[in-house]
């Protein structure tokens, strides 16, 4: 449930009105200080607008400002949606319209995203586009270092791998990869395409095949299937004449 001491905080900010909410219960918790946490924001211009409603029966949450936007923020993290359904039982939040997710590493847009805190697994659904940085010691952004669009996309952050389904894009490196499905193992550096898999390289190889795995710290490409390739031939420059 939402507990509050006395009315919940509304401040002007940036001339809309914030209402932060503290959401308490098993893993989202304010209660004790070792737990974790989520801190809910709602912007709205209109100070009467009706931004927020809450089931007693089922503990569930639902937020759409009618002219403003929705933050959820849990550690470096932040979710912005303009419409937000959270379920306290089973630690669900689904997120709608405009979505976006920040954080040092990565920045996603998509259509809805469904998040299980629980379990740290994040699913976003509908043009799905995703951009991953590298990051110094600092917490300092970086080289792009992948680009992906799909129209799903999986992020299972406890277990550090990236599942991508439908109209897979994926920009990484020097390669650009066309597929119907992509696993991405950040702990193991290797990316696995299947389904009609294309990919070109900056120089203008091509590869073609069923089934393409790509290990990242070897920079080793297999490819599995029928496979078709072009490869641009390098010829040594002519020597320039001596002269006399």
């Amino acid at each position: 449930m939402i507990r509050r001491k006395g009315n919940p905080r509304v401040k002007r900010v940036l001339g809309l009105w914030l209402l932060c909410l503290c959401v308490a219960g098993s893993g989202l918790g304010l209660a004790q200080e070792s737990r974790d946490r989520v801190l809910i924001k709602i912007f709205e211009s209109d100070p009467e607008a009706k931004t927020t409603s809450y089931s007693l029966a089922t503990n569930e949450l639902h937020i759409e400002p009618p002219s403003g936007y929705v933050e959820l923020i849990r550690d470096n993290t932040t979710l912005e949606a303009k419409q937000v359904d959270y379920a306290q039982e089973s630690q669900v939040a689904v997120l709608q319209r405009d979505v976006k997710v920040t954080d040092p590493e990565i920045d996603l847009w998509t259509d809805k995203l469904t998040v299980q805190f629980n379990d740290d697994l994040y699913i976003a659904e509908g043009k799905v586009r995703l951009m991953q940085w590298e990051v110094d010691a600092q917490g300092e952004r970086g080289a792009q270092e992948l680009y992906l669009t799909a129209d799903k996309v999986t992020i299972n952050d406890a277990a550090k791998t990236v599942q991508a389904q439908g109209r897979v894009y994926v920009e990484e490196a020097d390669r650009r990869v066309w597929s119907e499905t992509m696993d991405y193992d950040q702990q193991r550096e290797i990316m696995v395409f299947t389904g009609d898999v294309r990919m070109e390289t900056e120089s203008g190889n091509r590869l073609q095949g069923n089934r393409v795995v790509v290990d990242l710290a070897t920079d080793e490409v297999t490819v599995f299937g029928p496979v078709t390739g072009e490869f641009i031939l390098e010829t040594e420059e002519e020597a320039e004449p001596v002269g006399d």
